[in-house]
């Protein structure tokens, strides 16, 4: 069910020619999913250089950033997000930096 090619911002799965359709749906619909990633590596590079330099965490920030992005990359599909789904993934966990990660994370979604 993949469609399209390389190059756009969604990844875009038709749930029809997966053999999948909804309850009741009309034979003629088409059933689209489209998801988005999104990498904040870099932005967390910039947060500890800042944090080491200032003090200041912008962890939250960074978190809010993460929803933005991915949430850009579908809509310019003209799809409407549905859900979000990423993860956390550390060398080492770091509580509070992962808490307030988590909390731009809820806030981006709101």
């Amino acid at each position: 069910g993949v469609e399209g090619s390389l190059g756009g911002f969604g990844a875009v799965f038709d749930l029809k020619k997966a053999g999948f359709a909804a309850s009741g749906e009309a034979p003629e619909d088409d059933v689209l999913l489209v998801s988005g990633t999104d990498g904040v590596g870099t932005k967390l590079r910039l947060a500890a250089e800042a944090r080491a330099a200032t003090g200041t965490s912008h962890d939250d920030a960074i978190g809010v950033d993460l929803v933005a992005m991915c949430v850009n990359d579908v809509a310019v599909t003209g799809a409407t997000p549905l859900f979000f789904l990423d993860y956390y993934a550390a060398g080492a966990l770091d509580v509070d930096r992962c808490a307030s990660l988590v909390a731009g994370v809820a806030k981006g979604c709101t």
